[in-house]
């Protein structure tokens, strides 16, 4: 096994995924190269934050999460898009989905529902 193999194989290892084999081909592996015994500590420590389970709080979203911040336009009803022409501006008419699946059309330099 070679630094590359190894390596690619962290995760597996942390996660307890790998096979009887390839986790000893990777253990001796650790073992006779320091290198790459150093990067699974350093990996070790961060893989709770990178590669564990993310919980949120129970059929609440991420904004609610987060106490204090506002939810994104999107969650209250507001238009997606700009209600001003970006550069290089939206045609008049022009439509698109909004939020929800709303149908959306560009009139008087503003995004509104189409009806």
């Amino acid at each position: 096994m070679n630094c590359f193999e190894a390596r690619q194989e962290f995760p597996a290892l942390w996660r307890s995924t790998l096979t009887v084999e390839r986790r000893g081909e990777l253990l001796a592996h650790l073992k006779g190269c320091d290198k790459c015994d150093h990067a699974y500590r350093v990996f070790a420590l961060t893989a709770p934050v990178l590669h564990g389970e993310m919980e949120q709080p129970s059929g609440q979203g991420p904004a609610a999460a987060m106490p204090g911040v506002p939810a994104p336009p999107q969650a209250t009803g507001a238009p997606a898009s700009p209600a001003v022409p970006a550069p290089g501006g939206y045609r008049e008419g022009q439509t698109a989905s909004g939020p929800n699946g709303a149908r959306m059309v560009f009139r008087g330099g503003q995004w509104t529902d189409l009806k």
